[in-house]
């Protein structure tokens, strides 16, 4: 109480934190206004992952030549469903193959046709591997994983459980002219607009 304000982010928390069971030292030294996460939860303000400010310099709306499909991170998440659907459609799979810088990274899925991400495990924990999709603005596939559920009602995003049914949505879209891009909610999230309400939090605490 008489040490300096100090705030944390939680990135995954679990229930018996809030019975007091099992928890994080760090969990009573935070005050309660500054336990922020990236999931909706008991004794935490929820602070969403943001979607980074870097704006594709030419995201496209049509393109020709076979489908690409993007995919971003590392651990491949979901690709074993994904690649052989690619593979009976003839469609192109551009994925991470290495570390790059996120501007890179997202002017690699700005080229894509649209984005999958269609998670199996089961952390907990939200991805930052989807927030990386939509800053590409291009069409977002999501599926119900719960690493996606606080994006799960979002409209510009497509959650379809089914690879192969969810690309085809899109395609027809895509060709109708009428396809859903994440354009409204990566102004929303945007790291520089998550950052100014942290900034302003602390400034009322800090007010004499």
């Amino acid at each position: 109480p008489k040490g300096p304000l100090l705030s944390c982010h939680f990135h995954e928390t679990h229930p018996h934190w809030w019975e007091r069971g099992q928890f994080p030292v760090l969990w009573d030294a935070i005050p309660p206004r500054h336990r922020y996460s990236s999931e909706p939860g008991e004794g935490v303000v929820f602070h969403p992952i943001g979607v980074p400010d870097y704006v594709p310099l030419e995201p496209l709306v049509r393109r020709t030549g076979p489908v690409l499909i993007g995919h971003t991170g590392l651990r491949g998440d979901g690709l074993d469903r994904v690649i052989p659907v690619c593979q009976k459609r003839g469609w192109v799979l551009s994925r991470s193959e290495k570390w790059l810088p996120m501007e890179e990274e997202i002017e690699r899925l700005a080229r894509c046709d649209l984005i999958v991400v269609h998670y199996h495990g089961g952390y907990s924990g939200q991805s930052m591997g989807v927030t990386t999709a939509i800053a590409s603005l291009r069409p977002v596939l999501i599926n119900s994983n719960r690493m996606l559920h606080t994006l799960f009602d979002e409209p510009e995003l497509y959650r379809i459980e089914d690879f192969e049914e969810g690309a085809d949505t899109i395609l027809r879209d895509i060709q109708a002219g009428t396809v859903r891009r994440p354009l409204k909610l990566a102004e929303r999230l945007r790291w520089k607009k998550l950052a100014a309400h942290l900034v302003e939090r602390w400034r009322e605490d800090l007010r004499p």
